[in-house]
């Protein structure tokens, strides 16, 4: 098999063989699916301005895939799709974060680590309150206190994304500094415009 395992051309490769492929799916939509929801504002949910670096478990962004996984051994599970000219891999871990199990995913494209996300294994109105008002201290954003789902942008160009859709709990981080990354993933929603006559 010439190509890797992680890659959309060896899950392709598995589908039409019919062949199980070696690990676990992350969720079961796209990984581009919980991309969107980032990159794109959400005009309903407010944004803040944080003086301290976003970042996804202390990981600095454009990392590599081997990197990460000589850092935190194989994942548990694994989504890919291919955009554009590269892929879109997802990396899923089991941790613990403040005490609660959440996956903790790790975003690729062209091989260059550009998104985190914490998905939440519960769900209560308690819990929301308690990981928004986390984040709230650890960026400084007081002006945030009322608020259980938001956006805090930082001075390098990375985003943070807190939402309580009433069943999960959303947090991610990004990312926006490489064009070369964000532009491909950004125009794969936008729909093709006709043609003017």
């Amino acid at each position: 098999m010439v190509y890797g395992r992680y890659s959309s051309k060896f899950n392709e490769y598995c589908q039409r063989k019919d062949i199980p492929t070696p690990y676990r799916l992350c969720f079961a939509e796209d990984p581009i699916d919980h991309v969107h929801e980032i990159l794109n504002l959400n005009e309903k949910i407010p944004v803040f301005h944080t003086s301290v670096e976003i970042l996804f478990e202390k990981q600095k962004f454009s990392i590599s895939r081997k990197k990460l996984i000589i850092t935190y051994g194989q994942p548990h599970s694994y989504s890919v799709m291919k955009i554009g000219e590269y892929d879109l891999n997802a990396f899923c871990y089991k941790k613990i974060f403040k005490g609660k199990k959440v996956k903790c995913i790790y975003f690729f494209y062209n091989d260059k680590f550009f998104m985190g996300q914490y998905t939440f294994s519960e769900y209560s109105p308690q819990l929301i309150q308690e990981i928004s008002s986390l984040f709230i201290e650890k960026f400084q954003v007081p002006e945030a206190k009322d608020h259980v789902s938001f956006y805090l942008e930082d001075d390098y160009n990375h985003r943070f994304m807190i939402q309580d859709t009433g069943f999960s709990i959303n947090c991610k981080f990004v990312s926006l500094a490489n064009e070369n990354i964000i532009k491909p993933l950004i125009e794969f929603y936008k729909p093709e415009l006709p043609e003017k006559s």
